[in-house]
């Protein structure tokens, strides 16, 4: 039940539609409060709705809070994961975070790639492409869109390939 409602969140998330998104992870949040079993899907699940909050225009975000929740995490398969989300909302929040979000991106990336979470990995590449993108850097950009198209496509994520492949069509 509780990564039913995950991944649900994720993809109404994806969607854009954030407030059925924000439903879903607290679903999952409920869930696992009161089995209090899988504390680390837990971390995930309220990054996630944290993460899910900003997008909605919520700017209520307590980002000290966030950082917590990466660091009670011990579960590796979430480690990116969180990571990644935690970037993204450093993305979002304002442009006072851009470094500090570019610093997160990385270490996501590096997670990634230490725990073998190929999909995760990619999308951070993707979020990395974005992050160069907001820069004005379209050359790293691309670069990091063209690294999330590999390893994807290595994932059989063929639908993330050609939204991939698309916005490198727009960047050229």
């Amino acid at each position: 039940n509780t990564f039913a409602n995950q991944f649900l969140g994720d993809t109404y998330f994806d969607l854009g539609e954030y407030q059925s998104s924000q439903n879903y992870y607290n679903k999952a949040i409920f869930i696992l409060e009161h089995s209090r079993i899988m504390p680390s899907h837990l971390f995930l699940s309220k990054t996630s709705l944290a993460r899910a909050k900003l997008m909605n225009k919520d700017k209520g975000v307590n980002l000290s809070e966030i950082f917590k929740l990466y660091e009670y995490n011990k579960d590796k398969c979430f480690e990116g994961h969180i990571l990644r989300y935690i970037s993204d909302i450093l993305l979002n929040i304002d442009d006072q975070h851009m470094n500090e979000a570019e610093d997160w991106i990385k270490r996501a990336i590096e997670a990634n790639e230490r725990n073998n979470t190929r999909f995760h990995l990619g999308m951070s590449y993707t979020l990395y492409a974005d992050f160069f993108k907001r820069k004005g850097d379209l050359p790293e950009a691309r670069q990091n869109l063209n690294k999330a198209i590999e390893v994807l496509r290595e994932c059989g994520a063929d639908g993330w390939v050609e939204k991939a492949e698309e916005e490198l069509l727009r960047l050229q």
